[in-house]
């Protein structure tokens, strides 16, 4: 199922709320599935992928934190090459089906806030 999927945190720090929005989106489909992790135990691990099988996001022991309608929170461990080699951090996405309303951006909420107009 096609999601559009919002990372919720930088380097592990959350991004605030309002500025989510102003995030890339990335859209594909969303897969959980059963993995062994680098030790060979069994964790659940979301993938954000294209119909051609290329991935675009993953988080592992991954856990869902929130689901209400066509939105839901996924949080895991991000791994990331660094400068100074491999890398975890915790990572939380927003996930929104594909079709449903996305967080408006800062410039449409202070747009809106402010009821000017947009040119």
């Amino acid at each position: 199922m096609d999601f559009v999927v919002y990372q919720m945190r930088k380097q592990g720090v959350e991004i605030k709320k309002e500025l989510l929005g102003d995030q890339p989106q990335l859209i594909g489909d969303l897969v959980i599935t059963c993995a062994a992790d680098m030790r060979g135990r069994p964790t659940k691990v979301a993938r954000l992928q294209r119909e051609s099988g290329e991935i675009l996001l993953e988080l592992t022991d991954v856990q869902i934190d929130a689901f209400k309608g066509p939105r839901m929170v996924l949080k895991g461990i991000e791994h990331k090459q660094t400068n100074q080699g491999p890398a975890e951090y915790a990572q939380q996405w927003l996930c929104v089906q594909a079709g449903a309303p996305l967080p408006m951006t800062s410039r449409e909420r202070f747009f809106k806030e402010s009821g000017g107009s947009r040119h």
